[in-house]
């Protein structure tokens, strides 16, 4: 699990953790997101479309699951 917290109040690039072969990262919950898009399902998650940067909201908290 990673979790991003952006207590700036614009957008920031962030870069989660390089993980293991074979692995990628999910998106779980991201508060910038507006309903029902802010959280998805365990086991639903999305993967993200570009592991190696992502933006997050100003004022929001991204998390992350590795699967």
């Amino acid at each position: 699990v990673y979790a991003a917290f952006n207590m700036y109040w614009e957008s920031l690039p962030m870069e989660p953790p390089v993980l293991e072969c074979g692995r990628k990262w999910h998106l779980f919950a991201d508060t910038g997101n507006n309903a029902p898009l802010d959280i998805h399902e365990v086991g639903h998650e999305p993967p993200l479309s570009n592991a190696r940067s992502m933006q997050v909201a100003g004022r929001s908290v991204v998390i992350l699951v590795a699967r």
